[in-house]
Order: structure tokens, then C-alpha cells, then sequence
């Protein structure tokens, strides 16, 4: 059987590179959400957000809502590189997240993508020391490395980097967002 999983590290503002937030704002970010857990309600799927725990404490009804037909993962309290924090702040960002969105969704959260992919080994023992079930932060090289293995009590879902389309839907100049994921769903599906 092949599983197709579309995520989205759901960040702003904090995630947002400086850049990149020249041509968005809270409305489009939030009309983009939206956007997605239309789509995927429209064509009975699932996509996964992978939530920053500091944008969920700042849109808790928008992630209340997403949460009841989508699926949430954390993706560490405030969007900090793995590899530049000491064993306390890495604990601090994978536990806050967790409770925070286990807070708002009302469910258990069981997954976790960290940010920038960016991993230590003692960040792999947090994740099992507060119960997660799964990580999808690794990349694979080539398509034949995307099958799931065991880490310890972790599940690691290795990533390929195919597209971002973050873009389509940040951009009002570009593609639109629901064609392009009606294109993608019916290739997906064929």
C-alpha cells in the first residue's frame, strides 16, 4: 500500500524567514490555512500540520478548528535550530509544544517534525521520553528510501523534498491554490 502524505510546517510569523514575510501577512497566512482544510475536507483527505506551539497559543480557535478534521504535529514551541541548544531548551521546545497543542486540540499529539531538519541524537531521546510515536525530519536521497523504520520506540517517516508550494499560497500572483491541489489530488488518485 502507498501512503502519500502532504504536510505543512504550519510557523507564522516565527518560522517565517524575513524576506518572505515582505509579501504576507496574518490575513493571507490565515485565508491559506483555511484555504487547505477546505480542500482537503472537499476531497475527503488529510494533510498534516506540522504546528508551531507559539502559533497555536496565537490562533487557538484556527487550530481548535483545523485539528477536528486535519491532522496536528508538533513542531517544537518556537521554531529553534535542534543543533543550537543545550539539552534544557531542546526539553523546553518539544514538551511545550506537545502540551500546548495536546491543550488546545483536546487530542494526543504523536508526531513531530523538527525545524530547519535539523537534529541531535539527545533530541530523538526527548521525543520518546514524552511519548511521541513518530518523527518525520530526516531526509531520504532518492525515492526508494522513503519507507518508514524504526528508531528506538520512534517511527521515522523520511522526507523527499518534492515541491513547496507554500508559495501558492502566499502569493496571490501566482497559481491558484484550490486548482492546483484539485491538479495534484487527481494525480495522486489516478
Amino acid at each position: 500500500k502507498v501512503i502519500v502524505a502532504i504536510t505543512f510546517d504550519t510557523e507564522y510569523p516565527y518560522g517565517i524567514p524575513e524576506n518572505e514575510l515582505n509579501y504576507t501577512n496574518e490575513q493571507k497566512w490565515i485565508n491559506a490555512v483555511e484555504s487547505l482544510r477546505q480542500i482537503a475536507e472537499e476531497n475527503s483527505i488529510r494533510f498534516q500540520f506540522n504546528m508551531l506551539g507559539k502559533t497555536a497559543e496565537d490562533y487557538p480557535e484556527l487550530i481548535k478548528e483545523l485539528s477536528l478534521s486535519q491532522d496536528i504535529s508538533c513542531h517544537t514551541y518556537s521554531h529553534k535550530n535542534q543543533t543550537e541548544l543545550n539539552y534544557s531548551e531542546k526539553e523546553y521546545e518539544i514538551s511545550k509544544c506537545k502540551e500546548v497543542l495536546e491543550k488546545i486540540t483536546g487530542n494526543e499529539i504523536k508526531g513531530n517534525r523538527f525545524p530547519y531538519t535539523k537534529i541531535t541524537n539527545d533530541s530523538f531521546e526527548l521525543l520518546e521520553k514524552y511519548s511521541y510515536k513518530w518523527d518525520s525530519s530526516k531526509y531520504a536521497d532518492s525515492i526508494e528510501e522513503m519507507v518508514p523504520y524504526q528508531s528506538g520506540n520512534l517511527t521515522e517517516f523520511p522526507l523527499l523534498f518534492a515541491i513547496d508550494d507554500w508559495e501558492y499560497f502566499m502569493n496571490e500572483k501566482n497559481t491558484d491554490s484550490k486548482e492546483f491541489y484539485n491538479i495534484l489530488y487527481k494525480d495522486i488518485t489516478s
